[in-house]
């Protein structure tokens, strides 16, 4: 994570950071790491909730279409090094700033629950502690789209690597993948959000205009990508949310990082942003924001902890993804949750808890939900992530827990 954009890839988006993510002084990190990164020892699961894959190298997102989930894995990096471009009259780096490799995939869990790779070879890098790599995905007319996560607060001074925060499309039968569009360089020219160049992409969604609409968490922003032409346009920017300090990443404003994470559409066309925030991660400093399509920012529920992923499940409801209940707790990082948001009232509860570190969410048309875990554990760890599958009933089976969060109101 670096500047505080981005956690799991993305906590570090402007926000404070606890050391290495995972324990140690606060500080104010960088702008966008979407991931922090988890303990590698998984609690027990939930009831109603089996293991549907394990063994996977950093599980991010999961999309379900015609039976099949297919899910994202960030990889375990590589060997390749990155090294940053020291400024003016600055020594050179003694260390690289990235290990880089082609680690990256996009799995398939199969009807009859065997799992198969559907395509590899995808960028895979370190971010400090954690990996960065494939990210959001979703399906289209055949297409898979999938984003990939970008080099955060070091994005203005690294070199650029092919397919690093860009949009991807795959053919799912024969595997190949290509660069739809560098979402890096739309950082670098435009930096819609204008404190840092800082490019981490990770949720994503196709709309029903063709158009493929991604986060970029590290860029505090909706990008809307035409998948047919690589044109990539600015959607919205998502304002800072309410902090505790002055904040020197955001011009000494009292506020951290939104760090947009998922997607999903509501039913009024526009959509569903989840926001991790930004660090420390201070449980009740997330939100839950809806974007119309002419680019108003509006907050749906705020009071939330450290989003993932957002979905909508077959009946209507709206689910969003806690990645950890209170990830500074002394005793260590709290296992995460799904939370049931109301976009009427702005209400929020908790319907499902004791996951391992969650961050993606899809539902099947039957109403089981496929949860990634573990889904982001330190570089140099053996593979340790999983995807969940808890039933409907599974969302029944504990005692509901209000979030609670005031009603909706404009953002900023």
């Amino acid at each position: 994570m670096s500047r505080i954009r981005k956690g799991l890839g993305l906590a570090a988006a402007g926000t404070l950071m606890v050391g290495g993510l995972l324990g140690g002084a606060v500080s104010y990190a960088g702008a966008q790491d979407a991931s922090p990164a988890a303990e590698t020892a998984a609690p027990a699961l939930p009831p109603g909730c089996t293991v549907a894959a394990s063994g996977l190298a950093n599980p991010r997102f999961a999309v379900v279409s015609d039976g099949i989930v297919y899910v994202t894995l960030a990889g375990s990096a590589g060997d390749q090094a990155i090294w940053a471009t020291p400024e003016a009259g600055t020594p050179a780096a003694a260390d690289p700033s990235s290990m880089f490799g082609d680690s990256g995939s996009v799995i398939a869990i199969n009807a009859d629950g065997t799992v198969s790779t559907v395509a590899s070879g995808l960028p895979s890098f370190t971010f400090g502690t954690e990996v960065v790599g494939a990210a959001g995905i979703d399906v289209s007319n055949g297409i898979i789209y999938v984003a990939t996560g970008g080099a955060g607060p070091a994005t203005g001074n690294v070199p650029a690597v092919a397919g690093r925060a860009a949009l991807w499309s795959i053919d799912p039968v024969s595997g190949e993948a290509k660069i739809v569009a560098d979402l890096e360089s739309h950082e670098k020219e435009d930096n819609p959000d204008p404190y840092h160049i800082d490019s981490d992409p990770y949720g994503l969604i196709v709309g029903t205009d063709g158009m493929v609409y991604v986060v970029d968490a590290g860029g505090n922003d909706v990008l809307k990508v035409d998948p047919t032409t690589g044109d990539v346009s600015t959607l919205a920017v998502i304002p800072g949310l309410p902090g505790q300090q002055a904040n020197p990443d955001r011009g000494g404003s009292m506020e951290i990082d939104a760090v947009p994470t998922g997607l999903a559409w509501a039913p009024d066309g526009g959509l569903y942003v989840s926001l991790l925030s930004g660090g420390p991660f201070i449980p009740g400093t997330a939100a839950l924001v809806h974007v119309a399509m002419d680019g108003t920012v509006t907050t749906v529920a705020s009071g939330l902890t450290m989003l993932g992923d957002v979905t909508v499940a077959p009946d209507g409801s709206v689910y969003v993804v806690t990645m950890s209940d209170n990830f500074i707790d002394p005793a260590g990082p709290a296992a995460g949750s799904i939370v049931k948001v109301n976009p009427e009232d702005g209400t929020s509860m908790t319907v499902l808890s004791g996951i391992p570190f969650p961050a993606g969410i899809a539902f099947d048309p039957d109403g089981n939900a496929y949860i990634t875990a573990m889904a982001s554990l330190p570089a140099g760890t053996p593979a340790g992530g999983m995807v969940l599958k808890c039933t409907a009933d599974a969302f029944q089976m504990m005692t509901i827990q209000p979030v609670g969060s005031p009603e909706a109101t404009p953002a900023g």
